[in-house]
């Protein structure tokens, strides 16, 4: 289940990936494809529609490279920072 927006989404915030800080932006302004790539657990997808060609190429070019659970980690903390909770969390999975 993708992360549900809420009243908080409307703040922009910083994540700190390795050495870089790559800029978060509301979730409302997230395309709906960075939802839909969620909702379909393609993390991925999400994170790169999330950060824009600018950023994800930045991550894209860390050594060592990134690892799959390094982007998970990396997506928990935008939708952290975006007060949307990790992915896959919602309301209803906690009961």
């Amino acid at each position: 289940m993708p992360p549900r927006p809420t009243t908080r989404d409307t703040t922009a915030g910083t994540v700190a990936f390795r050495d870089l800080s790559l800029h978060v932006t509301p979730s409302v302004d997230w395309p709906a494809e960075a939802f839909e790539a969620f909702e379909d657990s393609k993390l991925i997808t999400a994170v790169r529609e999330i950060l824009g060609e600018e950023q994800w190429a930045a991550v894209k070019a860390l050594r060592p490279k990134a690892t799959l659970g390094e982007i998970g980690a990396l997506a928990s903390s935008i939708t952290t920072a975006a007060g949307l909770g990790a992915p896959g969390e919602s309301p209803a999975s906690s009961a």
